[in-house]
């Protein structure tokens, strides 16, 4: 990432807090803090080292097999994690009489079929879903059971009555029994409404793992990924060579809880970029701390009189 901020020109000069300095002096422009805070009150904070210029672009790979997974990435148990507390947090605040969201578990009798075939069962199912809420917000785990099975976990805020959900998924299983010449009895899916869904979904992503599933093992539709982006992005300026300690001073002012970050153990070697940082369950005032640290910018522009850098302080500093 090119920085245009630095100053080549000898005829240039770093003006920081009215005062003139060297180039040899010329502020850390390169260390960031990275922001992020959600819409329950949770919030992300990394320190992303910089992409300089020149670096390869990083492609996707190409697959040439079929997609098949042993068990779920700790990337994405991070992401279920955190999405059933956005749901817990989401039926606590909007809903009028339940306080809890509903799990759905769908799964078949004494046949059942191969994982493309379910995954696709399991489409027509939420698709049966749309046609009776216009917003239906979910997120869906795959499961194996002992026998070979797969079945899914839905987690839903939304309300879905009992003869909707029984009524969608028998008649799916049912046509399905009867092309291929099996004897159809009944399948209920199992529904029942979940305290804290965010505790009781984690024993089923780590239960899961040595069973290979085609395909992958979960998906989140697109208004829960809407609802799962972080309602505040900044990036902050420090002067401060090490910026973690602009984080652990905030934090110790607000006397709040912080759980370190260190994911470098899943960096590829062609990619050894690390993304370090902090995961904050309750980070009401964070923001304004950070920001007003004596060590952050709170704003950047170069100024065309005197052909200066100006890097403006917070106003209390």
């Amino acid at each position: 990432m090119k920085n245009n901020l630095k100053n080549r020109n000898s005829k240039e000069e770093w003006v920081y807090m009215d005062n003139k300095v060297g180039l040899s002096k010329e502020p850390n422009l390169t260390a960031n803090i990275k922001y992020k805070e959600f819409i329950n009150g949770e919030a992300i904070v990394t320190f992303p080292t910089p992409n300089y210029e020149g670096k390869p672009k990083q492609t996707p790979p190409i697959r040439k097999d079929k997609l098949k997974r042993n068990s779920l990435t700790n990337e994405g148990k991070s992401k279920i994690k955190r999405l059933c507390r956005i749901f817990d947090f989401y039926v606590k605040n909007n809903r009028i009489k339940s306080k809890k969201c509903s799990m759905i578990t769908l799964s078949y009798p004494k046949y059942y079929p191969d994982d493309r075939t379910a995954k696709r069962h399991l489409d027509n199912f939420i698709k049966r879903i749309n046609r009776y809420t216009f917003d239906f917000m979910y997120l869906w785990v795959a499961e194996k059971q002992k026998r070979g099975a797969i079945h899914f976990h839905i987690i839903t805020p939304n309300y879905i009555p009992m003869d909707i959900i029984n009524s969608g998924w028998t008649e799916i299983v049912r046509k399905w029994y009867k092309k291929n010449g099996y004897t159809f009895s009944h399948v209920l899916p199992n529904v029942k409404a979940v305290d804290n869904v965010s505790r009781y979904v984690t024993k089923y992503i780590t239960k899961d793992e040595n069973n290979t599933i085609e395909g992958n093992r979960y998906n989140i539709s697109k208004v829960a990924h809407k609802l799962a982006k972080p309602t505040i992005e900044e990036l902050i300026l420090t002067s401060s060579r090490n910026p973690t300690e602009v984080l652990n001073d905030a934090l110790s002012s607000l006397a709040i809880e912080a759980i370190q970050i260190d994911n470098s153990d899943t960096k590829k070697e062609d990619n050894p970029t690390l993304i370090l940082g902090y995961f904050i369950p309750n980070s009401k005032g964070l923001l304004d701390k950070l920001t007003t640290h004596p060590k952050t910018y709170k704003e950047r522009k170069i100024q065309k009189p005197g052909t200066q850098l100006h890097l403006i302080k917070p106003n209390n500093y």
